[in-house]
Protein backbone atom coordinates (compact mmCIF):
# COMPACT_ATOMS: atom_id res chain seq x y z
CA UNK A 1 0.00 0.00 0.00
CA UNK A 2 1.19 3.76 -0.60
CA UNK A 3 3.43 5.02 2.66
CA UNK A 4 1.77 7.39 4.50
CA UNK A 5 3.94 10.17 5.90
CA UNK A 6 4.54 8.57 9.07
CA UNK A 7 6.08 5.52 8.03
CA UNK A 8 8.30 7.76 6.00
CA UNK A 9 9.43 10.41 8.26
CA UNK A 10 11.99 7.20 11.05
CA UNK A 11 13.65 6.38 6.94
CA UNK A 12 14.04 9.37 5.64
CA UNK A 13 16.46 9.94 9.03
CA UNK A 14 17.92 6.45 8.51
CA UNK A 15 18.25 6.78 5.12
CA UNK A 16 20.14 10.24 5.87
CA UNK A 17 22.47 8.98 9.21
CA UNK A 18 23.59 6.20 7.33
CA UNK A 19 24.62 7.98 4.41
CA UNK A 20 26.30 10.39 6.24
CA UNK A 21 26.40 13.48 3.64
CA UNK A 22 23.24 15.32 1.70
CA UNK A 23 21.23 13.22 -1.20
CA UNK A 24 19.84 14.19 -3.99
CA UNK A 25 15.84 14.03 -3.57
CA UNK A 26 15.15 11.11 -6.28
CA UNK A 27 18.20 9.45 -4.45
CA UNK A 28 16.71 9.39 -0.97
CA UNK A 29 13.62 8.49 -2.52
CA UNK A 30 15.16 5.12 -4.22
CA UNK A 31 16.95 4.35 -0.48
CA UNK A 32 13.66 5.00 1.23
CA UNK A 33 11.78 2.75 -1.20
CA UNK A 34 14.14 -0.09 -0.86
CA UNK A 35 13.72 -0.29 2.89
CA UNK A 36 10.01 0.15 1.87
CA UNK A 37 9.66 -3.03 0.53
CA UNK A 38 10.03 -5.56 3.00
CA UNK A 39 7.34 -3.73 4.91
CA UNK A 40 4.57 -3.72 2.20
CA UNK A 41 4.92 -0.18 1.42
CA UNK A 42 5.33 1.69 -1.87
CA UNK A 43 6.33 5.57 -2.79
CA UNK A 44 6.04 7.60 -5.91
CA UNK A 45 7.76 10.57 -4.94
CA UNK A 46 6.52 12.52 -8.17
CA UNK A 47 2.97 12.14 -7.53
CA UNK A 48 2.75 11.04 -3.41
CA UNK A 49 2.38 14.18 -1.72
CA UNK A 50 3.29 12.28 1.51
CA UNK A 51 7.34 12.38 0.44
CA UNK A 52 6.86 15.68 0.60
CA UNK A 53 5.23 16.02 3.24
CA UNK A 54 7.18 14.30 5.51
CA UNK A 55 10.55 16.24 4.63
CA UNK A 56 8.78 19.08 5.13
CA UNK A 57 7.63 18.35 8.49
CA UNK A 58 11.07 16.99 9.22
CA UNK A 59 12.78 20.07 8.27
CA UNK A 60 10.33 22.38 10.45
CA UNK A 61 11.17 20.13 13.46
CA UNK A 62 14.60 20.99 12.76
CA UNK A 63 15.36 16.53 11.71
CA UNK A 64 16.66 17.40 8.53
CA UNK A 65 18.03 20.41 6.63
CA UNK A 66 18.01 21.58 2.74
CA UNK A 67 21.18 23.02 1.97
CA UNK A 68 20.07 23.76 -1.38
CA UNK A 69 17.19 23.20 -4.05
CA UNK A 70 16.77 19.44 -4.41
CA UNK A 71 19.44 18.27 -1.90
CA UNK A 72 18.42 16.91 1.78
CA UNK A 73 20.90 16.14 4.48
CA UNK A 74 20.43 15.38 8.56
CA UNK A 75 20.34 18.16 10.40
CA UNK A 76 23.57 19.06 12.92
CA UNK A 77 22.26 17.61 16.10
CA UNK A 78 19.37 15.80 14.96
CA UNK A 79 17.51 13.36 17.90
CA UNK A 80 17.73 9.28 16.71
CA UNK A 81 14.08 9.79 17.48
CA UNK A 82 13.47 10.44 14.07
CA UNK A 83 9.10 10.06 14.38
CA UNK A 84 9.30 12.16 17.27
CA UNK A 85 8.01 15.91 16.81
CA UNK A 86 9.40 18.52 19.04
CA UNK A 87 7.65 18.78 22.65
CA UNK A 88 8.53 22.41 23.39
CA UNK A 89 5.39 25.06 22.78
CA UNK A 90 5.86 25.34 19.13
CA UNK A 91 4.34 21.54 18.79
CA UNK A 92 1.28 22.77 19.98
CA UNK A 93 -1.91 24.71 17.96
CA UNK A 94 -3.75 27.63 19.33
CA UNK A 95 -6.65 25.18 21.05
CA UNK A 96 -3.18 23.52 23.00
CA UNK A 97 -3.48 20.49 21.44
CA UNK A 98 0.07 18.92 20.59
CA UNK A 99 1.34 18.02 17.39
CA UNK A 100 1.01 14.22 18.23
CA UNK A 101 -2.51 14.92 19.40
CA UNK A 102 -3.38 16.07 15.42
CA UNK A 103 -1.34 13.43 14.23
CA UNK A 104 -3.01 10.64 15.75
CA UNK A 105 -6.24 12.55 15.15
CA UNK A 106 -5.37 12.09 11.03
CA UNK A 107 -4.31 8.78 11.88
CA UNK A 108 -7.70 7.68 13.26
CA UNK A 109 -9.43 9.35 10.44
CA UNK A 110 -6.89 7.47 7.52
CA UNK A 111 -8.41 4.39 9.39
CA UNK A 112 -11.97 5.22 9.23
CA UNK A 113 -11.75 5.74 5.41
CA UNK A 114 -9.96 2.99 4.55
CA UNK A 115 -12.40 1.14 6.59
CA UNK A 116 -15.11 2.62 4.40
CA UNK A 117 -13.28 1.54 1.20
CA UNK A 118 -13.16 -1.73 2.57
CA UNK A 119 -16.55 -1.81 3.36
CA UNK A 120 -17.49 -0.20 -0.19
CA UNK A 121 -15.71 -2.72 -1.85
CA UNK A 122 -17.00 -5.90 0.31
CA UNK A 123 -18.97 -7.54 -2.80
CA UNK A 124 -19.57 -7.50 -6.24
CA UNK A 125 -23.20 -5.96 -7.02
CA UNK A 126 -23.83 -8.56 -9.08
CA UNK A 127 -22.34 -12.60 -9.11
CA UNK A 128 -23.56 -15.47 -11.64
CA UNK A 129 -21.85 -18.61 -12.23
CA UNK A 130 -19.84 -21.03 -9.60
CA UNK A 131 -16.59 -22.15 -9.19
CA UNK A 132 -13.69 -21.11 -6.56
CA UNK A 133 -11.97 -18.17 -9.37
CA UNK A 134 -13.42 -15.78 -10.95
CA UNK A 135 -13.61 -13.15 -13.83
CA UNK A 136 -14.92 -9.86 -12.33
CA UNK A 137 -15.86 -6.84 -14.08
CA UNK A 138 -15.22 -3.35 -12.23
CA UNK A 139 -15.47 0.87 -13.03
CA UNK A 140 -15.74 4.05 -11.23
CA UNK A 141 -19.20 5.70 -10.99
CA UNK A 142 -18.15 9.35 -12.69
CA UNK A 143 -17.47 6.95 -16.18
CA UNK A 144 -21.02 5.67 -16.13
CA UNK A 145 -22.56 8.75 -14.91
CA UNK A 146 -20.36 10.55 -17.86
CA UNK A 147 -21.46 7.96 -20.71
CA UNK A 148 -25.78 8.54 -19.29
CA UNK A 149 -25.42 11.57 -19.46
CA UNK A 150 -24.12 11.61 -23.05
CA UNK A 151 -27.07 8.73 -23.99
CA UNK A 152 -24.74 6.18 -24.47
CA UNK A 153 -24.87 2.13 -22.75
CA UNK A 154 -21.16 1.49 -22.19
CA UNK A 155 -18.40 2.99 -20.63
CA UNK A 156 -15.09 2.04 -19.27
CA UNK A 157 -14.70 -1.11 -17.50
CA UNK A 158 -12.00 -3.16 -16.32
CA UNK A 159 -12.36 -6.90 -16.69
CA UNK A 160 -9.71 -8.99 -14.56
CA UNK A 161 -9.70 -12.39 -13.11
CA UNK A 162 -8.40 -13.73 -10.14
CA UNK A 163 -8.54 -17.27 -8.51
CA UNK A 164 -9.51 -15.91 -5.22
CA UNK A 165 -12.34 -12.89 -4.38
CA UNK A 166 -12.70 -10.11 -6.27
CA UNK A 167 -12.30 -7.44 -3.87
CA UNK A 168 -9.49 -8.52 -2.50
CA UNK A 169 -7.91 -8.82 -6.09
CA UNK A 170 -9.31 -4.57 -6.88
CA UNK A 171 -7.62 -3.40 -3.80
CA UNK A 172 -4.23 -5.04 -4.49
CA UNK A 173 -4.11 -3.38 -7.77
CA UNK A 174 -3.80 0.20 -5.65
CA UNK A 175 -7.63 1.21 -7.37
CA UNK A 176 -8.82 2.16 -3.63
CA UNK A 177 -6.02 4.86 -3.20
CA UNK A 178 -5.99 6.12 -6.84
CA UNK A 179 -9.30 7.91 -6.73
CA UNK A 180 -11.38 9.64 -4.13
CA UNK A 181 -14.36 6.90 -4.12
CA UNK A 182 -13.86 3.15 -4.74
CA UNK A 183 -14.40 1.24 -8.20
CA UNK A 184 -17.65 -0.43 -8.19
CA UNK A 185 -17.41 -4.02 -8.81
CA UNK A 186 -20.59 -4.24 -10.24
CA UNK A 187 -20.49 -8.44 -11.94
CA UNK A 188 -18.41 -11.10 -10.91
CA UNK A 189 -18.12 -14.49 -13.08
CA UNK A 190 -17.45 -17.36 -10.79
CA UNK A 191 -15.99 -20.01 -12.63
CA UNK A 192 -13.44 -23.23 -12.68
CA UNK A 193 -11.01 -21.84 -15.13
CA UNK A 194 -10.90 -17.71 -14.71
CA UNK A 195 -7.73 -17.66 -17.32
CA UNK A 196 -9.16 -19.39 -19.83
CA UNK A 197 -12.75 -17.05 -19.49
CA UNK A 198 -11.02 -13.98 -18.98
CA UNK A 199 -9.06 -14.26 -22.17
CA UNK A 200 -11.91 -15.33 -24.60
CA UNK A 201 -13.79 -12.48 -23.02
CA UNK A 202 -11.24 -10.28 -23.61
CA UNK A 203 -10.71 -11.73 -27.05
CA UNK A 204 -13.89 -11.24 -28.25
CA UNK A 205 -14.03 -7.44 -27.19
CA UNK A 206 -11.02 -6.82 -29.13
CA UNK A 207 -12.32 -8.37 -31.68
CA UNK A 208 -15.37 -6.26 -31.82
CA UNK A 209 -12.85 -2.91 -31.32
CA UNK A 210 -14.18 -1.95 -27.62
CA UNK A 211 -10.55 -2.38 -26.37
CA UNK A 212 -9.11 0.79 -24.86
CA UNK A 213 -5.38 1.20 -26.37
CA UNK A 214 -4.52 4.43 -24.82
CA UNK A 215 -3.70 4.59 -20.65
CA UNK A 216 -4.73 1.87 -17.62
CA UNK A 217 -3.47 -0.81 -18.91
CA UNK A 218 -4.33 -3.43 -21.39
CA UNK A 219 -7.38 -4.85 -19.36
CA UNK A 220 -10.16 -1.75 -19.69
CA UNK A 221 -13.10 -2.09 -22.38
CA UNK A 222 -16.06 0.40 -23.98
CA UNK A 223 -18.80 -2.03 -22.70
CA UNK A 224 -21.05 -2.83 -19.66
CA UNK A 225 -21.76 -6.00 -17.15
CA UNK A 226 -24.92 -5.85 -18.74
CA UNK A 227 -23.41 -6.26 -21.74
CA UNK A 228 -20.76 -8.78 -20.27
CA UNK A 229 -23.07 -10.65 -18.82
CA UNK A 230 -25.52 -11.17 -22.00
CA UNK A 231 -22.25 -12.25 -23.79
CA UNK A 232 -21.27 -14.49 -21.38
CA UNK A 233 -24.76 -16.21 -21.36
CA UNK A 234 -24.90 -16.40 -25.31
CA UNK A 235 -21.14 -17.85 -24.76
CA UNK A 236 -22.17 -21.00 -22.73
CA UNK A 237 -24.51 -21.52 -25.12
CA UNK A 238 -22.35 -21.87 -27.81
CA UNK A 239 -20.11 -24.13 -25.89
CA UNK A 240 -22.93 -26.76 -26.43
CA UNK A 241 -22.71 -26.67 -29.92
CA UNK A 242 -19.40 -28.79 -29.67
CA UNK A 243 -20.76 -31.04 -26.74
CA UNK A 244 -22.57 -34.34 -29.21
CA UNK A 245 -24.28 -35.12 -25.69
CA UNK A 246 -25.64 -32.36 -25.18
CA UNK A 247 -24.11 -31.39 -21.83
CA UNK A 248 -21.99 -28.21 -21.02
CA UNK A 249 -18.35 -29.32 -20.97
CA UNK A 250 -17.64 -25.93 -18.44
CA UNK A 251 -21.37 -26.64 -16.66
CA UNK A 252 -19.35 -26.54 -13.42
CA UNK A 253 -18.92 -22.47 -14.33
CA UNK A 254 -22.63 -21.94 -15.35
Amino acid sequence: MPATSLVLRPLILEVLKEYGAPLERNALSSKVQAKLNSLGFFIDPQRDKSFRDALSDLKREGQVSNPRMGWWSLAAGASDESSQPATNSDSTNGSGSSRDDLIEDVDDEDEKDEEQDQSATNKAQRVIGAGPECVYVYYHDVYEELARSRGRATWECKIGSTLGESNERVKGQGALTCFPRPPIIALEIRTGDCRHLERILHAALTFARKRLASGGGSEWFMTSPEQVERWYNAFLETIKLFDDEGSTPHSDSA
